[in-house]
Protein backbone atom coordinates (compact mmCIF):
# COMPACT_ATOMS: atom_id res chain seq x y z
CA UNK A 1 0.00 0.00 0.00
CA UNK A 2 1.20 3.51 -0.77
CA UNK A 3 1.70 5.99 2.07
CA UNK A 4 -0.99 8.57 2.71
CA UNK A 5 0.07 12.19 2.07
CA UNK A 6 0.42 12.93 5.79
CA UNK A 7 3.15 10.28 6.02
CA UNK A 8 5.31 11.67 3.22
CA UNK A 9 7.30 14.00 5.47
CA UNK A 10 10.80 12.65 5.92
CA UNK A 11 13.67 13.48 8.20
CA UNK A 12 17.09 11.94 8.61
CA UNK A 13 18.07 11.28 12.20
CA UNK A 14 21.61 10.25 12.99
CA UNK A 15 22.85 9.29 16.44
CA UNK A 16 26.13 10.74 17.64
CA UNK A 17 27.63 10.65 21.10
CA UNK A 18 29.42 13.89 20.23
CA UNK A 19 26.19 15.89 20.20
CA UNK A 20 24.52 17.43 23.25
CA UNK A 21 21.30 15.87 22.00
CA UNK A 22 21.56 12.21 20.92
CA UNK A 23 19.89 13.01 17.60
CA UNK A 24 20.71 15.29 14.70
CA UNK A 25 17.74 16.08 12.46
CA UNK A 26 17.99 17.18 8.87
CA UNK A 27 15.78 16.92 5.82
CA UNK A 28 16.39 14.06 3.40
CA UNK A 29 14.47 13.81 0.11
CA UNK A 30 13.70 10.33 -1.16
CA UNK A 31 13.62 9.47 -4.84
CA UNK A 32 10.41 8.83 -6.75
CA UNK A 33 9.47 5.58 -8.49
CA UNK A 34 11.16 5.37 -11.89
CA UNK A 35 13.86 7.94 -11.13
CA UNK A 36 17.56 7.47 -11.79
CA UNK A 37 19.53 6.63 -14.92
CA UNK A 38 20.98 3.51 -16.52
CA UNK A 39 23.52 2.65 -19.20
CA UNK A 40 25.21 -0.40 -20.69
CA UNK A 41 28.81 -0.95 -21.75
CA UNK A 42 29.50 -2.08 -24.40
CA UNK A 43 26.28 -1.13 -26.18
CA UNK A 44 26.80 -3.22 -29.31
CA UNK A 45 27.51 -6.84 -30.22
CA UNK A 46 28.18 -8.82 -33.38
CA UNK A 47 25.33 -10.94 -34.67
CA UNK A 48 25.53 -14.48 -33.25
CA UNK A 49 28.80 -13.80 -31.40
CA UNK A 50 29.52 -15.62 -28.15
CA UNK A 51 31.44 -14.75 -24.98
CA UNK A 52 30.07 -11.20 -24.77
CA UNK A 53 30.22 -9.40 -21.40
CA UNK A 54 27.87 -6.49 -20.69
CA UNK A 55 27.74 -4.20 -17.66
CA UNK A 56 24.41 -2.49 -16.93
CA UNK A 57 24.70 0.30 -14.35
CA UNK A 58 21.77 1.94 -12.57
CA UNK A 59 22.64 5.19 -10.73
CA UNK A 60 20.33 6.73 -8.12
CA UNK A 61 19.83 10.45 -8.69
CA UNK A 62 18.21 10.66 -5.25
CA UNK A 63 18.26 8.45 -2.19
CA UNK A 64 16.29 5.19 -2.23
CA UNK A 65 14.85 3.46 0.82
CA UNK A 66 14.09 -0.27 0.88
CA UNK A 67 13.13 -0.28 -2.78
CA UNK A 68 14.40 -2.40 -5.64
CA UNK A 69 15.86 -2.30 -9.15
CA UNK A 70 14.78 -4.80 -11.81
CA UNK A 71 16.23 -5.60 -15.23
CA UNK A 72 14.16 -7.40 -17.88
CA UNK A 73 16.15 -9.11 -20.65
CA UNK A 74 14.46 -9.05 -24.08
CA UNK A 75 13.94 -12.17 -26.17
CA UNK A 76 15.83 -13.94 -27.66
CA UNK A 77 18.73 -13.01 -25.36
CA UNK A 78 19.58 -15.66 -22.72
CA UNK A 79 17.61 -15.39 -19.50
CA UNK A 80 19.61 -13.99 -16.56
CA UNK A 81 20.61 -16.56 -13.97
CA UNK A 82 23.17 -17.02 -11.17
CA UNK A 83 25.40 -18.63 -13.82
CA UNK A 84 25.59 -15.54 -16.07
CA UNK A 85 24.52 -12.55 -13.96
CA UNK A 86 25.97 -11.02 -10.80
CA UNK A 87 24.78 -7.88 -9.02
CA UNK A 88 26.96 -5.41 -7.13
CA UNK A 89 25.74 -2.57 -4.88
CA UNK A 90 27.81 0.57 -4.37
CA UNK A 91 26.99 3.06 -1.61
CA UNK A 92 24.01 1.06 -0.40
CA UNK A 93 22.91 -2.35 0.87
CA UNK A 94 21.07 -5.22 -0.80
CA UNK A 95 18.36 -7.02 1.14
CA UNK A 96 15.63 -9.63 1.27
CA UNK A 97 12.20 -9.76 2.85
CA UNK A 98 12.02 -11.48 6.26
CA UNK A 99 8.36 -10.80 7.10
CA UNK A 100 5.80 -8.57 5.36
CA UNK A 101 3.61 -8.88 8.50
CA UNK A 102 0.47 -9.39 6.41
CA UNK A 103 -0.60 -12.64 8.11
CA UNK A 104 -3.78 -12.38 10.21
CA UNK A 105 -3.47 -13.48 12.97
CA UNK A 106 0.30 -12.87 13.30
CA UNK A 107 1.28 -16.53 13.60
CA UNK A 108 4.63 -17.03 15.32
CA UNK A 109 4.63 -13.66 17.09
CA UNK A 110 4.38 -13.41 20.88
CA UNK A 111 5.07 -11.13 23.84
CA UNK A 112 6.51 -11.31 27.32
CA UNK A 113 7.17 -8.89 30.19
CA UNK A 114 10.13 -9.43 32.47
CA UNK A 115 11.03 -7.77 35.75
CA UNK A 116 8.87 -5.75 38.12
CA UNK A 117 6.05 -4.08 36.23
CA UNK A 118 2.75 -4.18 38.09
CA UNK A 119 -0.45 -3.99 35.98
CA UNK A 120 1.58 -3.95 32.77
CA UNK A 121 0.21 -5.40 29.52
CA UNK A 122 1.71 -6.07 26.09
CA UNK A 123 -0.19 -7.60 23.16
CA UNK A 124 0.33 -8.10 19.41
CA UNK A 125 -2.19 -8.44 16.60
CA UNK A 126 -2.48 -7.80 12.87
CA UNK A 127 -3.84 -4.40 11.89
CA UNK A 128 -5.56 -4.44 8.49
CA UNK A 129 -6.76 -0.84 8.59
CA UNK A 130 -5.31 0.77 5.42
CA UNK A 131 -4.37 3.83 7.45
CA UNK A 132 -2.12 1.74 9.68
CA UNK A 133 -0.26 -0.18 6.96
CA UNK A 134 3.03 0.79 5.36
CA UNK A 135 2.73 -1.75 2.55
CA UNK A 136 0.79 -4.90 1.77
CA UNK A 137 -2.34 -6.10 3.58
CA UNK A 138 -1.36 -5.67 7.24
CA UNK A 139 1.10 -4.54 9.88
CA UNK A 140 2.07 -5.79 13.33
CA UNK A 141 0.16 -3.84 15.98
CA UNK A 142 1.75 -3.64 19.42
CA UNK A 143 -0.51 -2.44 22.24
CA UNK A 144 1.49 -1.71 25.36
CA UNK A 145 1.00 -0.40 28.85
CA UNK A 146 4.50 -0.54 30.32
CA UNK A 147 4.26 2.15 32.97
CA UNK A 148 7.25 3.48 34.84
CA UNK A 149 8.80 0.55 36.62
CA UNK A 150 12.09 -0.84 37.85
CA UNK A 151 14.08 -3.18 35.61
CA UNK A 152 11.13 -4.39 33.55
CA UNK A 153 11.31 -5.05 29.80
CA UNK A 154 8.60 -5.75 27.26
CA UNK A 155 9.52 -8.31 24.61
CA UNK A 156 7.90 -8.68 21.20
CA UNK A 157 9.35 -11.67 19.37
CA UNK A 158 8.95 -14.02 16.43
CA UNK A 159 9.70 -17.73 16.84
CA UNK A 160 10.89 -19.68 13.82
CA UNK A 161 9.64 -23.22 13.49
CA UNK A 162 13.14 -24.34 12.48
CA UNK A 163 16.55 -22.74 12.98
CA UNK A 164 17.57 -20.12 10.40
CA UNK A 165 21.05 -19.06 9.34
CA UNK A 166 21.48 -15.30 9.74
CA UNK A 167 25.28 -15.41 9.78
CA UNK A 168 25.63 -13.63 6.41
CA UNK A 169 23.38 -10.74 7.39
CA UNK A 170 24.98 -7.54 8.65
CA UNK A 171 21.88 -5.30 8.74
CA UNK A 172 18.15 -5.47 9.38
CA UNK A 173 15.50 -2.90 8.53
CA UNK A 174 11.85 -2.30 9.33
CA UNK A 175 9.22 0.44 9.48
CA UNK A 176 7.85 1.65 12.82
CA UNK A 177 4.97 4.03 13.57
CA UNK A 178 3.22 5.17 16.74
CA UNK A 179 -0.23 6.61 17.48
CA UNK A 180 1.04 8.87 20.25
CA UNK A 181 4.23 10.91 20.44
CA UNK A 182 6.80 8.71 22.16
CA UNK A 183 9.72 9.82 24.23
CA UNK A 184 13.04 9.89 22.40
CA UNK A 185 14.46 8.26 25.53
CA UNK A 186 12.27 5.23 24.87
CA UNK A 187 13.59 5.01 21.33
CA UNK A 188 17.18 5.29 22.63
CA UNK A 189 16.54 2.45 25.07
CA UNK A 190 14.81 0.10 22.60
CA UNK A 191 16.71 -2.92 21.30
CA UNK A 192 16.63 -5.39 18.45
CA UNK A 193 17.39 -8.89 19.72
CA UNK A 194 18.22 -12.30 18.24
CA UNK A 195 18.47 -15.67 19.94
CA UNK A 196 19.21 -19.29 19.15
CA UNK A 197 16.42 -20.18 21.58
CA UNK A 198 12.67 -19.56 21.47
CA UNK A 199 11.06 -16.43 23.01
CA UNK A 200 14.36 -14.46 22.81
CA UNK A 201 15.81 -16.40 25.72
CA UNK A 202 19.52 -15.61 26.32
CA UNK A 203 19.41 -13.18 23.43
CA UNK A 204 22.08 -10.96 21.91
CA UNK A 205 20.97 -7.38 21.45
CA UNK A 206 21.66 -4.24 19.44
CA UNK A 207 20.68 -0.85 20.86
CA UNK A 208 18.75 1.31 18.44
CA UNK A 209 20.82 4.33 19.45
CA UNK A 210 24.20 2.62 19.04
CA UNK A 211 23.48 0.95 15.73
CA UNK A 212 21.15 3.39 14.06
CA UNK A 213 22.40 4.33 10.59
CA UNK A 214 19.22 5.49 8.92
CA UNK A 215 15.81 6.69 10.09
CA UNK A 216 13.23 8.57 8.06
CA UNK A 217 10.91 10.23 10.59
CA UNK A 218 10.14 13.29 12.66
CA UNK A 219 11.18 11.97 16.07
CA UNK A 220 8.64 9.20 15.63
CA UNK A 221 5.93 11.83 15.74
CA UNK A 222 2.26 10.99 15.72
CA UNK A 223 1.23 9.03 12.59
CA UNK A 224 4.74 9.11 11.06
CA UNK A 225 6.36 5.98 9.63
CA UNK A 226 10.09 5.65 10.35
CA UNK A 227 12.44 3.49 8.27
CA UNK A 228 15.01 1.99 10.64
CA UNK A 229 18.19 0.27 9.47
CA UNK A 230 20.24 -1.44 12.20
CA UNK A 231 23.78 -2.81 12.03
CA UNK A 232 23.85 -6.29 13.60
CA UNK A 233 27.38 -7.17 12.48
CA UNK A 234 28.59 -6.78 16.09
CA UNK A 235 26.58 -9.85 17.12
CA UNK A 236 28.89 -12.89 16.74
CA UNK A 237 27.96 -14.96 13.70
CA UNK A 238 28.01 -18.15 15.77
CA UNK A 239 25.20 -16.62 17.85
CA UNK A 240 22.96 -16.27 14.79
CA UNK A 241 23.76 -19.17 12.48
CA UNK A 242 21.08 -21.30 14.20
CA UNK A 243 18.59 -18.52 14.89
CA UNK A 244 15.32 -19.53 16.55
CA UNK A 245 13.82 -16.12 17.40
CA UNK A 246 14.19 -12.39 16.79
CA UNK A 247 12.32 -9.30 17.88
CA UNK A 248 12.24 -6.13 19.93
CA UNK A 249 12.80 -5.15 23.56
CA UNK A 250 11.24 -2.05 25.15
CA UNK A 251 12.55 -1.29 28.65
CA UNK A 252 10.33 0.34 31.28
CA UNK A 253 12.62 2.36 33.50
CA UNK A 254 12.46 5.60 35.48
CA UNK A 255 11.02 8.35 33.22
CA UNK A 256 10.69 5.90 30.33
CA UNK A 257 7.38 4.23 29.53
CA UNK A 258 5.61 2.61 26.59
CA UNK A 259 1.93 3.47 26.84
CA UNK A 260 0.08 3.37 23.57
CA UNK A 261 0.31 1.62 20.22
CA UNK A 262 3.20 0.91 17.88
CA UNK A 263 2.98 -0.50 14.36
CA UNK A 264 5.83 -2.39 12.71
CA UNK A 265 5.89 -3.40 9.04
CA UNK A 266 8.09 -4.90 6.33
CA UNK A 267 11.08 -6.47 8.10
CA UNK A 268 14.13 -7.07 5.86
CA UNK A 269 17.74 -8.23 6.28
CA UNK A 270 20.84 -7.93 4.13
CA UNK A 271 23.00 -8.27 2.24
CA UNK A 272 21.13 -10.73 0.04
CA UNK A 273 21.26 -12.23 -3.44
CA UNK A 274 19.15 -11.00 -6.36
CA UNK A 275 15.92 -12.74 -7.34
CA UNK A 276 15.82 -14.48 -10.75
CA UNK A 277 12.50 -15.13 -12.48
CA UNK A 278 12.46 -16.14 -16.15
CA UNK A 279 13.87 -13.19 -18.12
CA UNK A 280 13.95 -10.86 -15.09
CA UNK A 281 16.46 -10.21 -12.31
CA UNK A 282 15.47 -8.06 -9.33
CA UNK A 283 17.76 -6.70 -6.64
CA UNK A 284 15.94 -5.71 -3.46
CA UNK A 285 17.52 -3.02 -1.30
CA UNK A 286 17.72 -1.94 2.32
CA UNK A 287 18.82 1.48 1.08
CA UNK A 288 20.75 3.14 -1.74
CA UNK A 289 22.26 6.58 -1.21
CA UNK A 290 22.18 9.35 -3.78
CA UNK A 291 24.84 8.59 -6.38
CA UNK A 292 24.85 4.92 -5.36
CA UNK A 293 24.65 2.27 -8.05
CA UNK A 294 23.26 -1.19 -8.78
CA UNK A 295 25.45 -2.96 -11.33
CA UNK A 296 24.27 -6.00 -13.32
CA UNK A 297 27.19 -7.90 -14.90
CA UNK A 298 25.65 -10.04 -17.67
CA UNK A 299 28.48 -12.28 -18.84
CA UNK A 300 29.54 -14.92 -21.38
CA UNK A 301 26.48 -14.12 -23.48
CA UNK A 302 25.69 -15.22 -27.02
CA UNK A 303 24.09 -12.40 -29.00
CA UNK A 304 21.03 -13.02 -31.19
CA UNK A 305 21.47 -13.62 -34.91
CA UNK A 306 18.89 -10.98 -35.85
CA UNK A 307 20.31 -7.47 -36.15
CA UNK A 308 18.61 -4.49 -34.55
CA UNK A 309 18.30 -2.60 -31.28
CA UNK A 310 17.31 -4.55 -28.14
CA UNK A 311 16.14 -2.59 -25.07
CA UNK A 312 16.85 -4.01 -21.61
CA UNK A 313 14.06 -2.52 -19.51
CA UNK A 314 15.21 -1.15 -16.13
CA UNK A 315 12.59 -0.49 -13.45
CA UNK A 316 13.03 1.14 -10.06
CA UNK A 317 10.96 1.36 -6.86
CA UNK A 318 11.92 4.01 -4.31
CA UNK A 319 10.88 1.99 -1.23
CA UNK A 320 8.68 -0.94 -0.25
CA UNK A 321 5.63 1.31 -0.29
CA UNK A 322 6.20 2.15 -3.96
CA UNK A 323 5.70 0.45 -7.32
CA UNK A 324 8.30 -0.83 -9.77
CA UNK A 325 8.24 1.74 -12.58
CA UNK A 326 10.23 2.00 -15.85
CA UNK A 327 12.91 4.67 -15.71
CA UNK A 328 11.64 8.08 -16.77
CA UNK A 329 14.99 8.71 -18.48
CA UNK A 330 14.70 5.52 -20.52
CA UNK A 331 16.43 2.14 -20.46
CA UNK A 332 19.66 1.14 -22.23
CA UNK A 333 19.78 -0.77 -25.51
CA UNK A 334 22.28 -3.06 -27.20
CA UNK A 335 22.65 -2.85 -30.98
CA UNK A 336 23.26 -6.18 -32.70
CA UNK A 337 25.20 -5.66 -35.93
CA UNK A 338 26.63 -7.62 -38.84
CA UNK A 339 29.92 -6.40 -40.23
CA UNK A 340 30.61 -6.54 -43.96
CA UNK A 341 32.88 -9.50 -44.61
CA UNK A 342 32.16 -9.76 -48.33
CA UNK A 343 29.34 -12.24 -47.92
CA UNK A 344 26.51 -13.42 -45.71
CA UNK A 345 22.95 -12.14 -45.47
CA UNK A 346 22.45 -8.36 -45.22
CA UNK A 347 26.01 -7.48 -44.16
CA UNK A 348 26.52 -3.92 -42.90
CA UNK A 349 29.35 -1.70 -44.16
CA UNK A 350 31.88 -0.67 -41.58
CA UNK A 351 34.94 1.42 -40.90
CA UNK A 352 37.65 0.09 -38.58
CA UNK A 353 40.22 2.20 -36.74
CA UNK A 354 41.72 2.63 -33.27
CA UNK A 355 40.30 5.95 -32.00
CA UNK A 356 40.82 5.08 -28.31
CA UNK A 357 44.49 4.19 -28.87
CA UNK A 358 44.40 0.87 -27.04
CA UNK A 359 46.04 -1.06 -29.87
CA UNK A 360 42.82 -2.82 -30.86
CA UNK A 361 40.49 -1.83 -33.66
CA UNK A 362 37.08 -0.33 -32.96
CA UNK A 363 34.33 -0.42 -35.57
CA UNK A 364 31.77 2.07 -36.81
CA UNK A 365 28.90 0.43 -38.66
CA UNK A 366 26.42 1.75 -41.24
CA UNK A 367 23.26 0.17 -39.79
CA UNK A 368 20.90 2.33 -41.89
CA UNK A 369 22.64 1.68 -45.25
CA UNK A 370 22.78 5.43 -45.92
CA UNK A 371 26.56 5.83 -46.14
CA UNK A 372 26.82 7.12 -42.55
CA UNK A 373 28.64 5.06 -39.93
CA UNK A 374 26.28 5.66 -37.02
CA UNK A 375 26.89 2.70 -34.66
CA UNK A 376 30.10 2.44 -32.61
CA UNK A 377 31.40 -0.96 -31.55
CA UNK A 378 34.37 -1.63 -29.25
CA UNK A 379 34.80 -5.41 -28.85
CA UNK A 380 36.84 -5.13 -25.63
CA UNK A 381 34.58 -2.48 -24.03
CA UNK A 382 37.49 -0.14 -23.26
CA UNK A 383 35.65 2.85 -24.77
CA UNK A 384 32.04 3.85 -25.18
CA UNK A 385 30.13 6.58 -26.98
CA UNK A 386 29.01 9.24 -24.50
CA UNK A 387 27.56 11.70 -27.05
CA UNK A 388 26.98 12.08 -30.78
CA UNK A 389 26.76 15.06 -33.10
CA UNK A 390 26.98 16.04 -36.75
CA UNK A 391 30.22 17.93 -36.37
CA UNK A 392 30.82 18.89 -40.02
CA UNK A 393 27.28 19.20 -41.36
CA UNK A 394 27.36 16.15 -43.65
CA UNK A 395 24.16 14.69 -42.13
CA UNK A 396 26.15 11.80 -40.63
CA UNK A 397 26.64 11.07 -36.94
CA UNK A 398 30.08 11.64 -35.41
CA UNK A 399 31.11 9.98 -32.15
CA UNK A 400 32.40 11.43 -28.87
CA UNK A 401 34.15 8.65 -26.95
CA UNK A 402 34.67 8.14 -23.22
CA UNK A 403 37.85 6.21 -22.44
CA UNK A 404 38.51 6.90 -18.75
CA UNK A 405 34.98 6.19 -17.45
CA UNK A 406 34.17 9.81 -16.62
CA UNK A 407 31.50 10.15 -19.31
CA UNK A 408 31.37 13.37 -21.29
CA UNK A 409 32.04 15.52 -18.18
CA UNK A 410 33.76 17.92 -18.28
CA UNK A 411 34.48 16.91 -21.87
CA UNK A 412 34.83 13.66 -23.87
CA UNK A 413 38.22 12.04 -24.46
CA UNK A 414 38.11 11.48 -28.23
CA UNK A 415 36.19 12.80 -31.24
CA UNK A 416 35.79 10.33 -34.12
CA UNK A 417 34.23 11.12 -37.49
CA UNK A 418 34.32 7.64 -39.03
CA UNK A 419 32.60 8.76 -42.25
CA UNK A 420 35.50 11.12 -43.11
CA UNK A 421 38.21 9.27 -41.20
CA UNK A 422 38.90 12.07 -38.68
CA UNK A 423 40.09 11.32 -35.10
Amino acid sequence: MKKSPKNKFNRLILFSSLLLSPFLIQTSALAVDGSGSANVNPNAALSGSSGNNFTFTYVATQKLGDGSVKMTVPNPWPNPSPANTTVTINNGMSGMLIDDLDADPPTGWGTDISGLCLLCTLDVSTDTDPGDIWEGAGSLKIDGALAVGVGSTGLVYYNYGAAQDWSNFTHVSFYIRNTDLLSVNLFNSAQFRVSEQDNLANADSVNFSDSLIDIETILLGDEEWAHVVLDISGIPTNDRNQLKSYGFAFPSLVNVALIGTLHIDHIMAGPADPIFNDNMVTQELLFLNQGGSVIFDYENITAPDATGSYTFNIEQMMDSGGTLTPLTNGSPSIEVIKIDDGGGENPQDNVMDDPDGDGNDETAVDTNEDGCFNQFFDPDGSSVVCATTDGNGDACVDQFLDIDGSGCEPCPDVYWNPTDGII
